[in-house]
């Protein structure tokens, strides 16, 4: 294969993005003729670059040149910096290959296994996390809160602290840098927050906000808390499923809990059952792993999960190094 069936492959199937074919041809022609564009006269073809340190001293020759900025703007509205970027990224991405194992084919869980090799640290942090939140937030613990306690510790309230489930899930740093992002969207998503504009407790919609008084948030903390302990209760009785039917099967006996496929439920039972569940929450993020691993979506957010988590397996690795992987 050559150089640029391979840069087009693999902005076709494995880069961070999907590329149209239509630009993906506009970002070829533009590199392979950058150079002749900006009378630079180049030892050989600039796509035969392939080490970071040779591509980086030709990029650093086109973006620094003269005629660099008439040339983005003239030809392809800034397709020559935006092609100069992929193909940076392309170039560091063969580096990586080259220096892992060569028993390994590309991308198979044989070659996940060899890169999760050196994270010890993450293993490390992700235990100490892990266990850290499910002793605040796992099923004992959550099952023991009533009254004001319930609100403050499970959500956003009226309380001017962090020491809260929501901001775990979603902003607490060391959550998301390790179990992925929920972040967007508004408070909403949760179910049950404090409104402090409004200065009450809220449930509802954006379109159709419903305020609520203390004792009425109770009750709706109280329907949510025990949606989450009814669906840990089935996931108990699976610790192991392997196969998409598996998830399948699985899914169709979570279903009846109206919050099941919400990003934050997900990402929570992600935190108390890591076997089973992978550290990918929001629709997008899912169908681009499962686009990079060549595997056609479910349209049930559940089982895309178990898709990724299927092949995770595979690896032989935890879901938060393949996650880290991944995202490198």
């Amino acid at each position: 294969m050559n150089i640029v069936v391979s840069f087009a492959d693999w902005l076709s199937n494995y880069a961070p993005r999907e590329y149209k074919d239509s630009t993906i041809k506009r970002y070829i022609a533009s590199l392979e003729k950058a150079p002749e564009r900006m009378g630079i006269q180049l030892p050989k073809p600039i796509m035969e670059y392939l080490t970071v340190a040779e591509f980086s001293e030709v990029y650093d020759m086109l973006v620094h040149h003269e005629k660099y900025t008439y040339v983005n703007q003239t030809y392809g509205h800034s397709d020559l910096s935006a092609a100069l970027g992929v193909f940076k990224k392309y170039v560091a991405f063969l580096e990586k290959v080259a220096t892992a194992s060569g028993k390994a084919v590309l991308y198979s869980p044989e070659w996940f296994a060899e890169q999760a090799k050196d994270m010890e640290e993450l293993r490390t942090d992700d235990h100490d996390l892990r266990s850290t939140f499910v002793e605040q937030y796992g099923l004992d613990a959550i099952a023991k809160l009533s009254g004001k306690e319930l609100l403050t510790r499970l959500f956003y309230s009226d309380v001017e602290n962090r020491d809260n489930m929501c901001y775990m899930l979603e902003f607490h740093p060391q959550m998301r840098e390790i179990y992925g992002s929920i972040a967007g969207g508004s408070a909403f998503k949760f179910g049950l927050f404090y409104h402090k504009k409004n200065q009450c407790w809220t449930a509802g919609s954006p379109a159709k906000p419903q305020f609520l008084s203390e004792e009425e948030a109770i009750k709706v903390a109280e329907t949510i808390r025990d949606h989450l302990v009814d669906g840990a209760e089935i996931l108990d009785a699976h610790t192991f499923v392997s196969s998409v039917t598996d998830y399948e099967h699985l899914y169709d006996e979570l279903r009846h809990i109206p919050i099941i496929d919400n990003v934050w439920v997900l990402k929570y039972y992600q935190m108390l059952y890591p076997s089973i569940l992978p550290v990918f929450y929001a629709k997008d993020y899912q169908i681009d792993v499962l686009r990079f691993l060549k595997m056609e979506p479910s349209p049930i957010p559940f089982v895309r999960m178990g898709q990724i988590m299927s092949f995770i397996k595979k690896c032989g690795i935890s879901s938060v190094e393949f996650g880290q992987i991944y995202y490198k």
